[in-house]
């Protein structure tokens, strides 16, 4: 038999949900394991986003630096 085990790990590395799908059973140091895995690799996914966020946000600072004086419109006195 198979089974899928699905864990969800907030930002601050609490566990928000865990879903078992399957017959058969786990142990519980198996289980125990898992969350430990989900707990690194939430951390370490959530950085690199991130930083590719971060690194977004900084093009589109620079893209509207650029580009925003072509549309810019002056005020009439």
């Amino acid at each position: 038999m198979s089974l899928a085990v699905s864990i969800s790990v907030n930002r601050a590395g609490h566990i928000c949900g865990l879903t078992k799908r399957g017959g058969s059973g786990l142990d519980q140091s198996v289980i125990l394991d898992m969350i430990s895995v989900a707990k690194h690799v939430s951390e370490t996914l959530m950085n690199k986003l991130d930083s590719k966020i971060s690194a977004a946000e900084a093009c589109e600072d620079d893209f509207s630096i650029v580009y925003g004086s072509l549309f810019k419109v002056e005020e009439k006195t």
